[in-house]
């Protein structure tokens, strides 16, 4: 009995205690202000990828020289310097940018194909592809770093957000999407994605058939997103046998106008004045025939898009007479970016094409500094310039300019766009604080 009351008493003494100490502290709000930092960090530089090989659609690999779909003829390249090592069916080094280039003779996939490689990113867009009959839309997705990421994919297309998907990628490793068995019958497609960790390097196979012929393999890379966009590069050669479309989504909803730029001044185009883009609808329009221009797009929000040049030649395969198809993809750029953007030569014939935000004087240089090409661009204008450089040649440009590298050989076409060399700085901001247990 006297031991339990003495354990009250002692408990009442702690609780009163307690009661007292807490009263004494000083309310929360009067704690001292916690003191802080700013500090810039240069982050890390991503290794780049190339995505790899062309891969002819599953169910055209027959040995049949007139039925069967198996890639023949295939000439195949990569420019990728620093220490390159196998990522999955890729490759990735420390390289600023790389290209790889495939040239397809024959097969459902002949045609000429290429991109640029680039590190990867967290957040983007590709506008390209489609699944409806006869096209398949592959998405290849590249981790170059060494830990797991996941990446999500949501497509787009004309009746607006249709599927999302979550993939993981291991490290060092890639995974493949065969849009086709996601959203089927989509004419104009667009694919939002993310990823966690460093992100993912995203390339599009776009590959069609028109019957037993093909009817054109590019691939389709991110494009830049923004409310001034330009997309160099646009155009028909002066051929009745080439017609070209300009697709755009924009996220949120947005009236945009667009412009078409050509060495000539601009080229009217009517109906484009102001459209009302209705959020997440891709919508897909027809681009006056010019022999080359740039497509500019300014918009109240912002918007993603990308160009697709398509061209007529006679096929390889079938009767005498028969004709086939070739596409070129070209990814939107932002209209005035003037962050050092490079890209690399490839072979064939090459042109730059190059558009101008302001007047100024386009200078493209090797990785040696040397001049291979300039030019003096008025505000709004567009200028081409020939090139004549080895495969392999890094080509670097500075100063407010969007430029885009088409790439022929004979019928068959690609391009090549520039990727930025620099990496931001961020600003970080170190607090210090009271640890309260």
């Amino acid at each position: 009995m006297i031991a339990r009351g003495v354990a009250r008493v002692v408990v009442f003494l702690a609780v009163v205690v307690a009661l007292v100490w807490g009263a004494s502290l000083p309310p929360a709000e009067e704690a001292a202000a916690p003191s802080g930092t700013t500090v810039t960090v240069t982050p890390a530089r991503q290794d780049s990828a190339c995505t790899g090989e062309l891969v002819t659609p599953a169910g055209g690999t027959g040995s049949d020289p007139e039925l069967g779909g198996a890639a023949t003829g295939v000439t195949r390249a990569m420019f990728l310097g620093g220490g390159a090592r196998d990522v999955g069916g890729g490759k990735a080094s420390d390289a600023v940018v790389g290209a790889q280039v495939e040239r397809v003779g024959g097969g459902d996939i002949s045609g000429l194909a290429a991109l640029t490689c680039t590190a990867p990113r967290t957040d983007q867009w590709v506008v390209a592809g489609a699944t409806t009959v006869g096209s398949s839309a592959r998405l290849v997705l590249t981790n170059t770093s060494g830990a797991s990421v996941e990446s999500t994919v949501t497509a787009y297309g004309e009746l607006g957000e249709l599927e999302s998907r979550t993939v993981a990628i291991g490290p060092d490793a890639q995974q493949e999407v065969l849009l086709e068995g996601v959203v089927v019958d989509v004419a104009a497609l667009a694919l939002h994605i993310t990823a966690t960790g460093t992100g993912v390097v995203a390339a599009l196979q776009d590959s069609r058939l028109d019957g037993f012929q093909p009817a054109g393999t590019d691939w389709g890379t991110s494009s830049a997103v923004g409310t001034e966009l330009a997309i160099p590069g646009v155009g028909t050669d002066g051929s009745a046998d080439q017609t070209a479309v300009v697709r755009l989504v924009a996220p949120d909803g947005a009236t945009a106008r667009l412009g078409l730029s050509t060495p000539n001044g601009a080229q009217l185009w009517e109906g484009v004045a102001s459209l009302d883009l209705e959020p997440g609808v891709v919508v897909e329009l027809p681009v006056p025939a010019v022999d080359v221009g740039t497509i500019t797009i300014s918009s109240t929000s912002e918007v993603v898009a990308s160009a697709l040049v398509t061209r007529t030649r006679a096929a390889t395969a079938g009767v005498e007479g028969d004709t086939a198809r070739e596409t070129r993809w070209i990814p939107a750029q932002f209209a005035s970016d003037d962050n050092e953007r490079a890209a690399v030569a490839v072979g064939y014939h090459e042109r730059v094409v190059v558009y101008a935000a302001s007047a100024g004087t386009f200078t493209l240089v090797d990785g040696d500094g040397a001049t291979v090409a300039t030019a003096s661009v008025q505000a709004g204008g567009t200028a081409v310039l020939q090139l004549d450089v080895a495969p392999g040649t890094v080509l670097t440009a500075e100063g407010a300019f969007a430029w885009t590298v088409l790439v022929d050989d004979g019928a068959y076409a690609t391009a090549v766009a520039p990727t930025r060399t620099t990496v931001d700085d961020l600003d970080v901001e170190v607090q210090q604080r009271r640890y309260v247990p």
